[in-house]
């Protein structure tokens, strides 16, 4: 009977460790992108027009995403009759995930990942560069 209450209780710690490795694994990343975003606030406030992509990568880390000249959608285009100036070079430090709107009717049900594809998404802070790689324009949002 001893070895049976030894055996259980290895079992129970067994699925402990196991749903706690499972809760970590999720809520880790969370809480880092949480911490990221509140010193990408604090830090962006630093960045000065004019200075350099390695200063502000020194300031504030690696981008989010990045955008280059002309990645916008109608970048280059023409809209009633006038071209569409190229938007700038831009960085985008903001959150990876999104539980805002991650639950869907359709397919994916779940996705709770920002996807950026022509620009910054409008709470993120926003880095433009000129064509020397100078910081031209920083945008920090409101909080929402």
């Amino acid at each position: 009977m001893a070895q049976r209450m030894k055996r259980e209780n290895k079992i129970i710690l067994i699925l402990l460790i196991i749903f706690i490795g499972f809760f970590l694994s999720i809520s880790l990343p969370i809480i880092i992108d949480k911490i990221n975003v509140h010193s990408y606030r604090k830090n962006a406030s630093l960045i000065k027009f004019g200075v350099d992509k390695t200063e502000v990568q020194h300031i504030l880390g690696k981008p989010t995403s990045r955008f280059r000249k002309g990645s916008g959608l109608f970048d280059g285009k023409y809209f009633l009759f006038e071209r569409v100036p190229l938007s700038p070079e831009r960085w985008a430090y903001g959150s990876v995930f999104d539980f805002n709107d991650c639950f869907q009717k359709e397919f994916p049900y779940f996705f709770p990942l920002r996807i950026r594809l022509f620009g910054p998404d409008s709470d993120d802070i926003s880095i433009e560069f000129d064509d020397n790689g100078k910081v031209t324009k920083v945008i920090i949002p409101d909080i929402k």
